[in-house]
């Protein structure tokens, strides 16, 4: 019975797959019973409410655990520092290449939110400046108002001073951290695992409200999606390459196939064991890649900060309300923030991204709508992801002597 059981979890399909069958069953329901559908917002409203109350402690949780965990790489100091500075400043462009892109993109969107997903919420009266929003007066209000920039912000102190306390005082902490985010991980994923419901009401609604014209605007957002995320790997590569001193040719081929995995996996995990194996092939020494590498996959993740800046502005231009330079430039820094660390569950981007939308008074609606389409943008950001962080061996490679030396053809 419990053989029978496992064959049976086993086999069921895909999240991904449940997500894009009930983003077509739910257009064709639209279509065909527009009346009915049209009721259906009231699903993905208690969806979103859902991912809303999992924030706060997930993000918590896991990045605390992350930051707390990676105590000891006093040998690999010179690293690290490259490591920090070449994500930063990656993360930065790929933030600003996705407002970029928005904005270019912003003539082609309709100024009006599709039916069944509600106006924003006018904005309070005397919005708080950055400094407000980034260090709040109780971490208990941020994370009930769910400002994810202060959540990180607190969390990151928090970690360090557990780091700080040392082993002996430490260690309890450190556990009970890895505990509550295994928790908090589990909780996500089971949640997640309801998303297609939602997918399946949010589109039936849009397309029952609107006869097609916001889904047209979210096909324009996944072409957009994809020039923006690649045309930004494709810098990323241009740039590393001469940077550090590779031909960008050569590594593309030694990269090829955990590349092709990741796009056609939609997974960064699937692809980690051959990414490591093609660059220490490609040149790069065993330290080098055992230490950039994982920690890339924590804190580097390129594609998302492109994604994130250009979803927002689509959606903020569909429900006609003018982001400032104020706020454009808030979110950035919160994009600089979240995409390190982001939970390893099936679509914590969007948990996330709900957070950036109460934040800037926007409708989280959205994102259950944006989740019937990610799945496509999802194959273009990962190969980002993995193409970057494995850009970032190859170009950090050269803080390391030993790699100078055991490069070959690999660099130089």
């Amino acid at each position: 019975m419990a053989g029978d059981f496992d064959m049976a979890i086993r086999t069921r399909p895909s999240l991904t797959t449940l997500i894009l069958t009930a983003l077509a069953t739910g257009l064709a329901a639209g279509a065909v019973a527009p009346g009915p559908a049209a009721h259906l917002t009231v699903v993905s409203r208690l969806f979103v409410r859902l991912l809303q109350m999992l924030v706060a402690p997930l993000v918590f949780s896991t990045l605390a655990a992350a930051i707390a965990a990676t105590a000891r790489a006093a040998a690999l100091r010179r690293i690290a520092v490259g490591a920090l500075v070449y994500f930063v400043a990656a993360t930065l462009v790929a933030a600003l290449v996705g407002l970029a892109a928005a904005h270019a993109l912003a003539p082609f969107v309709p100024v009006a939110p599709p039916a069944g997903v509600g106006a924003a919420p006018p904005a309070a009266a005397g919005a708080p400046s950055f400094a407000d929003t980034l260090i709040p007066s109780s971490i208990v209000q941020a994370m009930a108002e769910n400002n994810l920039l202060a959540v990180v912000f607190f969390t990151v102190l928090f970690a360090l001073a557990v780091r700080a306390v040392g082993d002996e005082a430490g260690a309890p902490l450190r556990r009970l951290l890895e505990s509550l985010a295994a928790v908090m991980l589990r909780l996500t994923a089971g949640v997640m695992w309801t998303a297609p419901v939602a997918v399946f009401a949010a589109s039936a609604a849009v397309v029952a409200g609107s006869g097609g014209a916001g889904l047209r605007a979210f096909l324009a957002l996944l072409v957009a999606g994809y020039v923006a995320i690649l045309g930004f790997g494709v810098l990323l590569l241009v740039a590393s390459s001469q940077v550090g001193r590779f031909g960008a040719a050569g590594f593309v081929r030694a990269l090829a196939s955990p590349l092709v995995l990741a796009f056609s996996t939609a997974s960064g995990a699937a692809a980690l064991p051959g990414a490591m194996e093609a660059l220490e092939r490609w040149g790069a020494s065993r330290r080098s890649i055992s230490f950039v590498l994982p920690l890339g996959y924590s804190f580097n993740l390129t594609g998302t900060a492109v994604y994130l800046p250009l979803v927002t502005l689509f959606w903020a231009k569909l429900n006609g309300v003018a982001l400032g330079w104020a706020d454009q430039a808030m979110l950035v820094a919160t994009v600089l923030l979240v995409v390190r660390g982001l939970p390893p569950v099936p679509r914590a981007l969007f948990l996330v991204w709900g957070s950036i939308l109460t934040q800037l008074h926007l409708p989280p609606e959205g994102l259950v709508i944006m989740l019937g389409i990610d799945p496509l943008l999802d194959m273009a950001r990962t190969v980002v992801n993995v193409g970057g962080n494995c850009l970032a061996v190859a170009t950090l490679a050269r803080l390391d002597r030993g790699d100078a030396a055991a490069a070959g053809t690999g660099i130089g």
